[in-house]
């Protein structure tokens, strides 16, 4: 990855079936677009200004049953600020590893 520019780690869902998978273990449900089109809508314009801003998007792919046991592992209830650490730590391991 591009050192040079700071990175903005993205939770990433590929598919309608993965983010509807999340936000049911999620005690936030509110807090989430209302539909998976919406979401996608949300993250290019997210994604627009990350990128004008000179900053690098990252995609971290959310997927539920790591997310789950990630939230399990740090004793915490899968929320906005779990999923975010999580895309933050998965992104750091992201860089390192490539």
């Amino acid at each position: 990855m591009d050192n040079s520019k700071p990175i903005v780690c993205i939770c990433w869902y590929e598919t309608a079936e993965q983010w509807q998978a999340i936000r049911d273990i999620c005690v936030d449900p509110a807090n989430w677009d209302d539909s998976y089109n919406d979401w996608k809508n949300t993250v290019r314009e997210v994604m627009t200004l990350v990128l004008e801003e000179g900053s690098k998007a990252v995609r971290v792919p959310m997927d539920p049953a790591n997310v789950q046991q990630w939230c399990s592992e740090k004793g915490v209830q899968c929320d906005t600020h779990a999923r975010t650490d999580y895309a933050i730590a998965m992104g750091k391991r992201m860089s390192h590893n490539g």
